[in-house]
């Protein structure tokens, strides 16, 4: 495996749905595996060490499985397993805030030509659901990071409106 680290960005002013801006950066990527980093959202000071560590393990996996954070607003809301085992992987969830159990998405580092084969399809909301339930299908080995490595900072999409906006711009319906 190749050393290092490849970060790549796509601004379109909003010409793109989503699913056409994930597959074009996916596309583009040279590297041994892929992942999304989405532009509100933060990663751990440790995510590129712990990743890297997993990655070039003896036996490399498909796909890497982590802890995330759910926030809305600077308030935690949750936490999230991130894994095909994640009814196995214990997470405690704070007071107040919920637990979920999810299969890797776009956020979860994937082997690219794996990543490739699934592809993202022209969505602008849910393109993330149908690439894991579609990765998923390929029944990818994974190791698993037991460690929080993601905040989510979730906000809640007025998705209407996007898709009227996005058709608007793109003579292109939603979907």
């Amino acid at each position: 495996m190749r050393p290092g680290v490849q970060a790549l960005a796509l601004e379109d002013d909003g010409e793109l749905t989503i699913g056409e801006k994930r597959q074009s950066l996916l596309a583009s990527a040279t590297a041994d595996y892929v992942c999304f980093i989405d532009d509100d959202d933060l990663v751990s000071t440790d995510y590129v060490p712990r990743i890297y560590a997993a990655l070039t393990a003896t036996d490399p996996p498909d796909v890497v499985g982590f802890r995330l954070r759910y926030f809305e607003g600077a308030a935690m809301a949750g936490v999230a397993i991130h894994s095909y085992r994640a009814a196995e992987i214990p997470a405690h969830a704070p007071p107040g805030c919920h637990r979920q159990e999810r299969i890797p998405n776009h956020l979860n580092p994937v082997r690219r030509e794996l990543a490739l084969r699934v592809g993202y399809k022209r969505l602008n909301f849910g393109e993330d659901a149908d690439y894991s339930k579609r990765l998923a299908e390929l029944k990818p080995r994974e190791v698993f990071v037991d460690s929080y490595l993601y905040d989510y900072i979730f906000r809640h999409p007025d998705t209407r409106r996007h898709e009227r906006t996005n058709e608007q711009r793109t003579g292109r319906p939603h979907g």
